[in-house]
Order: C-alpha cells, then structure tokens, then sequence
C-alpha cells in the first residue's frame, strides 16, 4: 500500500530523521579521520591542469548538446526507455568532461584531476568504508527532506522507478550497469575532478565544494536537490581530504547501488 503524504508528517519520524542525522554528524567526524589516515596529504595541493577555458568549453558542449536533443526528441515526439535516457545522460557527461580530459592528457596530467594511476584499489575501499559510516546522515536527511517536501506541497517527492526496473533482466542489468558504474564516474570526473579542482585555488576547499555541490544538486531536479547535495558536499569533502577521485565515486556508486536496490523493492509492493 502507498505511504500518505500525512503519515509522514508524524513526530515519529521527524524525531527519527533528526536522530538519524545527528548520529550520521558523529560518524562524519570519523569518515573525515578514516579518509586523511588512509589517503595522507603532504605538501601543497595539486595545481589544477584546466582553466577557464577548458571548463567553459565543456559547459558550452554540454548545453548546446543538450538543447540539440531536447529539441530534436520533442519535434519527433520521441520518447526514450530508461537505458537509453542513462545513456544519453552519460554521453552528455562526456561531452562535458572532454575539453579538460582532453587538455590533462596533452599535459599527461590526470593526477590534476585526482585520476590516480597508483592507489585506485585504496581510493575505492574508502569511498565505500565512508559510505557506511556516512549512511545514517545520507538516510536520516533523505527523510527529513521527504517531510519538509510534504509540508510545502503535500505530495511526496518520489522519483518514478518502474521504467528503471522493467525491460527484463537485460534491460535491467545495463541500467545498473549506468547508473551504478558509468554515470557516477563521469559525474565525479565532471563535478570533483575538473570543476570542483578548478574552483579551488580561486575560492578555497570550502567555497568550491559548496558551489560544486550545488550546481550538481540543481542539475538532477528540484525534487531531489537537498539529498544530493547533501550527498555531494560528502563527496567533495572526499575528493579534496583524499585527492583521489575514485574515493568519491565509490562514495557515488554505493549510494546509487543502493537507492536502485530499495526503489526496485518499493516498487513491487
């Protein structure tokens, strides 16, 4: 049975949400240790490998491309399956990455980007150590947000998820394949390793996670914003406290994995 906006409106679960979130804060501190105890940082930050140019030539690609085929899927009254619409999603990403990827190549400087050649396995391990430590402020504020959202319109902000899950066992697997795997990779490089580490020595660590944060958040909807960016100020955090952009994409693809795993069981009841 769906749950009623109004049920969610009760003091049991504004009590459990702020409790979830006041925990999750305590077990932040120790992510935050975790995270510089297995990634040290020594010296001064690495100078980033991409201006200006770079990152507004891969917001132009991005958004002329993204007006191409908004435009061209409503002349054509096209509507696309959930594969399809990830995998246009990853493509945009691409195109958003590959003036800067493409720079940082010639310049043989990926690591600007916290692509690491050495340390991938490390980085990997305490994106999903920080995840679990982190998870009780991830679903504690996810549910605060659901009843502040409840509250100023009286719906709930559930994302549709039946399209995600139908197709068979094919369909399925390549959308968790996107989801999980690829999008949250390109993202990472997009949003930490090239925007969030061109802002950086312009704003500082905090002003360039925040303002990174929130332009991610903006991008996935309204509906959505306050968990993903609550979701990307911690992947931030990694990124600069690690420099290793496989921290926060693990950090990415365990919350995605998950959050698919638990809608595709909601949405069978």
């Amino acid at each position: 049975m769906p749950l009623d906006p109004s049920e969610i409106q009760s003091p049991f679960f504004l009590i459990l949400s702020l409790g979830m979130m006041l925990f999750g804060a305590g077990m932040g501190v120790l992510a935050v240790q975790m995270i510089k105890g297995r990634h040290p940082r020594t010296g001064p930050p690495i100078p980033p490998a991409v201006g200006r140019r770079e990152v507004l030539g891969g917001l132009l690609l991005f958004i002329i491309a993204n007006l191409a085929i908004g435009g061209l899927m409503v002349a054509v009254d096209l509507e696309l399956d959930a594969a399809r619409l990830l995998a246009l999603s990853a493509v945009l990403m691409a195109l958003a990455s590959y003036p800067a990827l493409r720079s940082s190549l010639a310049a043989n400087r990926l690591d600007a980007l916290g692509w690491v050649s050495r340390g991938t396995g490390r980085g990997l391990r305490t994106g999903i150590m920080a995840w679990f430590l982190l998870m009780p402020l991830f679903f504690g504020f996810n549910l605060f947000w659901v009843q502040v959202w409840v509250f100023f319109t009286g719906e709930l902000p559930v994302q549709e998820v039946k399209d995600l899950i139908s197709g068979g066992q094919e369909g399925s697997a390549l959308v968790f394949l996107l989801a999980v795997l690829l999008i949250p990779f390109l993202e990472e490089l997009v949003f930490r390793g090239i925007l969030l580490n061109s802002l950086r020595p312009r704003l500082g660590a905090a002003w360039a996670i925040g303002l990174s944060s929130l332009v991610f958040a903006m991008l996935h909807g309204l509906a959505a914003s306050g968990p993903i960016f609550v979701l990307a100020l911690a992947m931030g955090t990694a990124m600069v406290l690690s420099g290793n952009l496989f921290v926060p994409f693990a950090l990415h693809a365990m919350n995605n994995g998950v959050q698919l795993v638990l809608l595709s069981f909601a949405s069978e009841l």
